[in-house]
């Protein structure tokens, strides 16, 4: 018998994650897909994925029984990509432009640690971005990307993580476990093949996020390197957070995403 189905999207730069509820309460399903930010794979590849994690997530029925569509999105950009998104996810699942809302990850993070309360949310995973909310005011920290921001991610300690290796392989700093874990976690045998990979990825934020995960795991192990690079990015994550309580006085903290998780 047809129901009614609600489908929770979390469009990342990593993955892409949905859910799918009847309006009852149900749970019907989930869907996995590749990254779908699309400031950095392009809409068209944002809404693929999006799509292709939205049709898993209903387990075989009819799109025509999607009663709302919700996407918390990593690069929201001010809602720039919301028309063209909305568009295309429409045509390929075949459900109305009015069932599909648009929201930035981190707004929909702090709602679902917060149900609207007051209190400050991160989003630590490929990339980060801060939130709080108390007394009226609404205080937002980084969420600048990977170029100029993105402090305590997984991009961000993936590309320290990697850049000592390269300063160890020269000479400049010494000895360090991340090299033989950067080689077996690409699987090469020497730097050029690792400069190779990375270099001509077309993924770039994911291929640099993976290696965190090697960090965390040297700095487990006691590599001072490794340790240095996770205090300096706990640091970071720190004056973020200070920076939200000076202003809205809150100190509720919740923080969400892969990299916290590791």
């Amino acid at each position: 018998m047809p129901i009614e189905i609600l489908v929770g999207v979390d469009a990342g730069a990593t993955k892409t994650e949905a859910i799918a509820i009847g309006v009852d309460g149900t749970y019907i399903g989930s869907g996995r897909s590749g990254p779908s930010n699309p400031a950095s794979v392009g809409v068209e590849i944002s809404c693929i994925n999006i799509c292709e994690s939205i049709v898993s997530s209903i387990r075989g029925r009819r799109a025509e029984e999607i009663t709302l569509i919700g996407i918390g999105l990593a690069g929201w950009a001010g809602g720039v990509w919301d028309r063209d998104l909305i568009s295309c996810i429409s045509n390929r699942i075949g459900v109305s432009r009015d069932s599909i809302s648009i929201a930035e990850d981190i707004d929909v993070a702090h709602y679902s640690a917060f149900l609207g309360g007051e209190g400050v949310v991160a989003i630590l995973g490929t990339g980060s971005n801060f939130l709080g909310k108390a007394g009226g005011r609404v205080i937002r920290v980084g969420g600048l990307g990977h170029i100029l921001g993105d402090e305590g991610s997984g991009w961000r300690i993936g590309l320290l993580g990697l850049q000592m290796v390269f300063k160890s392989i020269d000479g400049r700093i010494g000895p360090t476990t991340l090299v033989t874990k950067a080689y077996k976690h690409y699987r090469v045998d020497s730097h050029k093949e690792l400069l190779r990979i990375i270099y001509s990825s077309k993924d770039i934020k994911s291929l640099i996020a993976s290696f965190a995960s090697e960090v965390f795991q040297a700095a487990k192990e006691g590599d001072k390197t490794a340790i240095e690079i996770l205090r300096q990015e706990a640091r970071e994550i720190a004056l973020a957070y200070r920076a939200i309580v000076e202003n809205i006085g809150s100190q509720m903290l919740a923080i969400v995403g892969s990299t916290y998780k590791m």
